[in-house]
């Protein structure tokens, strides 16, 4: 409000039953000649739904990773073009170190 300058934020909300929702708010003031303010205006939207959809996707990238990463068998992910994304570690058993596959077209390989 000091700064006149459009506000955003996110904030968790407590309702009286005890459920905590997640809100992101935006806004700006209104002021008057004198420079005070004289109102306010924006809107706020409930994010919670999209906090753990987001958060469900980091635990799954998680669980994922780990997976990949501790396979016996090496394997690569590619792109639809065939370029390699990434390479777990035992690709080493290949001859390669995942750097040397990561971005390479896999017909080269």
């Amino acid at each position: 409000m000091q700064n006149h300058q459009q506000y955003t934020a996110e904030f968790r909300v407590v309702w009286p039953d005890g459920t905590i929702r997640w809100v992101a708010a935006e806004g700006r003031f209104q002021y008057a000649a004198d420079g005070t303010p004289e109102r306010m205006s924006g809107m706020a939207v409930d994010i919670t739904d999209r906090n753990v959809a987001e958060e469900a996707l980091r635990a799954s990238e998680h669980r994922f990773r780990q997976f990949f990463a501790t396979l016996p068998e090496y394997c690569w992910m590619t792109s639809p073009s065939g370029i390699v994304l990434d390479a777990n570690p035992a690709a080493k058993a290949l001859g390669y170190e995942r750097e040397e596959l990561v971005d390479q077209p896999l017909s080269t390989i």
